[in-house]
């Protein structure tokens, strides 16, 4: 009888993890380095946990790659590949979405109720985009305003759901 029950837990276990992928988030922040980007990490890393949690509610494996300031990671020389895939493949992941983020400064001063996250959603192995887009800080819609690092988990999380509509 146990062996029944063990081999039962197993071909369940098996049947979940089939249906699962495997995801790299990558999020670039354009805000560049030193102080803005210290100043606009809240946000950037509740967009990173909105997409995060949207993913492993649906069963699926995402690993991230920490925020990163765009112009501190210089691509080496003779490299084929961006930086974000060979994270992906060296991680093991099918998938990677790549998320930019654009804060805007006004008179070099953040305003941090607006900014917007642009994605890319592609095959590893392949290289094919499968879907791409962008979301603003103003496209959340709340009848009471979220401050900053809630609309970036919101925007996290509305990024993640219209990427998870390909399954």
């Amino acid at each position: 009888m146990r062996k029944f029950a063990v081999i039962i837990a197993f071909l369940l276990f098996a049947a979940a993890a089939a249906g699962a992928e495997t995801v790299l988030l990558y999020i670039g922040d354009g805000a560049g380095n030193g102080p803005v980007f210290r100043q606009c990490m809240p946000i950037s890393a509740a967009i990173e946990d909105g997409v995060m949690n949207e993913y492993f509610e649906n069963g699926h494996i995402i690993f991230n790659a920490g925020v990163k300031a765009a112009a501190g990671y210089p691509e080496p020389p003779g490299s084929t590949e961006p930086l974000p895939v060979r994270i992906a493949k060296a991680g093991g992941a099918s998938y990677l979405l790549e998320v930019e983020m654009i804060y805007n400064l006004r008179e070099g001063e953040l305003q941090p109720s607006d900014f917007q996250a642009g994605y890319i959603f592609s095959n590893v192995h392949s290289s094919k985009v499968l879907q791409r887009g962008s979301f603003s800080s103003k496209s959340i819609g709340s009848e009471e305003a979220p401050g900053p690092e809630e609309s970036g988990y919101r925007l996290g999380q509305m990024l993640a759901r219209e990427t998870l509509a390909i399954w």
